[in-house]
């Protein structure tokens, strides 16, 4: 493959488009020119069978060849490591010396600690945190002592958010959910500076969420069956891959997170079995709650999806590979980008809607064909908070009524197809 293809004089003539755009310059590197007219580095590359990204700056402030220069660097670390935590350590190395490795007095130092120690745990390794607190947090108080941090000093934090134009995803469109989730983040820097005695400030307490960002509405969306069986008339049509199509029917029939079927593996299906194998590394956890193998059992609907998978990517090790790179798994976030792009073609109801709302979609299901709520749960590897007590002392499986759960929800998505006029079925349900 080619490298350094860009120029000096193309990439001063790159212009905003109305959505954002990348141009290549080779071995993983490229610059995203966004809407606005910024534009940045980024390094992409693939490492355990997911693709990464690594920002290198923004131009023109890293120019042409200091990017490359990162870009190869970055490279030659891969071969042994993730440059993306090996960027890590060394930063934080150098902060450790500048200071001292004294306790921290800032606002600035304190996420340094914070990210030394828990966020590097998270799947990301922070990467989301760190951007935000870079982009809204250490402008506003970054090297304000910690001692000084009022309640007034979160508000003007959220206000720099609000004041700020950014892309909003369709189940997101008033910003609440993120700026929420910033404010669950900051209330969690200051919670591990009390709890190791760094600081006696925590002033997130007293703030609800629905006054810091508004009431977060999204998490209720799901589709009901009028709008299933509208999606069954309008994907055939769409211009979405037959291969994403696939996607949102598995997802419907399984409960799956998008995460989960994304990293999923052929070897972890078994047709002979009927079994979907998820392993705990690709499914959700946290630290009270660590993430366990799944097992979800197969309908004939499932197994059909499976089939018409297998005829477009039975030739990659992945169920959902790369398209530049068929031996690596694709990202997580390409069906939801997908179906944001074709925007209203794919409304339901007149409204948008995201792939984790089928997973919502399922476990209604669930229940509208007679589940219990124990045995939905257990099905969708649904974990409820608050239920820790229970889930020490209740261990049964429901394995027999997983099945027979698993067998009415396919036969139910089955019917919703055949009664769209517009659908094509490809296998008939089970009777």
């Amino acid at each position: 493959m080619a490298i350094n293809k860009l120029t000096d004089s193309r990439i001063a003539a790159a212009k905003p488009k109305e959505k954002q755009y990348s141009l290549s310059d080779g071995g993983g590197l490229s610059l995203r020119v966004r809407p606005t007219g910024s534009k940045t580095w980024v390094y992409v590359f693939h490492l355990d069978g997911n693709q990464r990204r690594m920002g290198l700056g923004s131009y023109p402030a890293v120019g042409l060849a200091e990017a490359r220069k990162g870009r190869d660097d970055a490279r030659k670390v891969r071969e042994t490591e993730n440059p993306i935590l090996a960027r890590k350590k060394a930063k934080e190395a150098a902060r450790r010396e500048a200071r001292g490795d004294g306790p921290p007095k800032t606002v600035r130092q304190l996420f340094e600690k914070w990210q030394e120690v828990e966020l590097t745990q998270r799947k990301d390794l922070g990467a989301r945190t760190e951007t935000y607190f870079e982009r809204d947090v250490f402008p506003v108080i970054g090297d304000k002592p910690l001692v000084d941090v009022t309640q007034a000093d979160i508000w003007a934090i959220r206000d720099r958010m609000r004041a700020t134009k950014r892309p909003r995803r369709a189940a997101d469109a008033d910003g609440s959910r993120l700026v929420n989730m910033h404010l669950s983040d900051l209330r969690q820097m200051f919670n591990f500076g009390v709890s190791r005695g760094y600081s006696n400030v925590q002033p997130t307490a007293g703030i609800r969420s629905r006054d810091y960002g508004g009431q977060d509405h999204a998490s209720d969306r799901w589709l009901t069956e009028p709008e299933l069986q509208q999606l069954a008339k309008i994907l055939p049509a769409s211009r979405l891959s037959k291969v994403s199509q696939c996607a949102v029917w598995l997802l419907l029939a399984t409960g799956n997170r998008v995460g989960e079927s994304y990293k999923a593996r052929w070897s972890e299906i078994s047709f002979e079995g009927r079994t979907w194998f998820i392993p705990k590394e690709n499914r959700k956890g946290n630290r009270l709650n660590p993430a366990k193998d799944h097992l979800v059992c197969l309908s004939d609907f499932a197994l059909g999806q499976l089939r018409l998978l297998e005829a477009h990517t039975g030739d990659s090790p992945y169920l959902f590979p790369n398209k530049r790179d068929r031996r690596t798994a694709a990202p997580d976030n390409s069906l939801r980008r997908q179906v944001a792009d074709l925007g209203a073609s794919l409304y339901t109801g007149g409204q948008p809607w995201t792939p984790h709302d089928l997973r919502r979609s399922t476990a209604t299901l669930l229940l509208s064909v007679g589940t219990t709520q124990p045995v939905a749960d257990k099905c969708i590897g649904h974990y409820a908070r608050g239920d820790r007590v229970a889930s020490a002392y209740f261990h049964w499986g429901y394995e027999d009524e997983r099945v027979q759960a698993w067998e009415k929800l396919g036969r139910k998505l089955g019917q919703i197809m055949q009664t769209s006029a517009a659908a094509t079925v490809p296998f008939a349900p089970k009777p």
